[in-house]
């Protein structure tokens, strides 16, 4: 009738948790993923774009992209020691990657990253992130709590394979071994190696 409480979640995983939930498992409950603007965040070229970006095209580049770098949900720390550990295990191979960071409250974290590091600074222009998007080999999302992350959904339109924790709606966006690979969350070991 017209009191039916309805809720919407954007995942599957938030859809269960409602499902579940004493207040809302007598709800009428739905889910409606979000979406992704395609003419926005589609492949472009890599090469064209490291030119750009003052990259060499030669080396692999690994994107770490949040609104709030320091943001500790967004899991910054996990990323650093999963780039120390190849450091340690790929030492000579290290030196074939740039690490793109892109977000606010990036001053002074490239101190931190072994290798080369590009601080491209924080944006909100949908067309810069698609470049940024397209500018990596992968995307790493290494968030310990997420629902349906939005960077993750555009990075696999732009047709970067994405690198994240098995957390959240996110196994919705990078399936395993097809757009990415999951790694078990806080496992940092197993998100180098991914």
């Amino acid at each position: 009738g017209d009191q039916d409480i309805h809720t919407i979640s954007p995942s599957k995983w938030l859809y269960r948790q409602a499902s579940e939930s004493p207040v809302f498992c007598a709800a009428i409950n739905h889910c409606i993923p979000n979406g992704v603007d395609t003419d926005t965040f589609k492949p472009l070229n890599r090469n064209s774009l490291k030119a750009k970006y003052g990259i060499d095209e030669d080396k692999k580049v690994v994107l770490f992209l949040s609104a709030n770098i320091t943001d500790e949900r967004k899991g910054f720390y996990y990323f650093v020691k999963a780039l120390e550990i190849l450091a340690e295990t790929n030492s000579g191979n290290l030196n074939k990657v740039t690490t793109v960071l892109v977000g606010s409250n990036n001053a002074g974290l490239n101190q931190y990253i072994p290798g080369e590091v590009v601080n491209l600074g924080s944006t909100y222009d949908a067309s810069k992130l698609a470049e940024y998007y397209n500018l990596a080999d992968v995307f790493v999302s290494a968030s310990i709590a997420d629902n349906f992350p939005s960077t993750a959904l555009e990075s696999i339109a732009c047709g970067t394979p994405v690198v994240a924790f098995d957390v959240g709606g996110i196994s919705e966006i990078a399936v395993h071994g097809k757009t990415g690979f999951l790694a078990e969350n806080r496992n940092v070991s197993e998100l180098a190696d991914s």
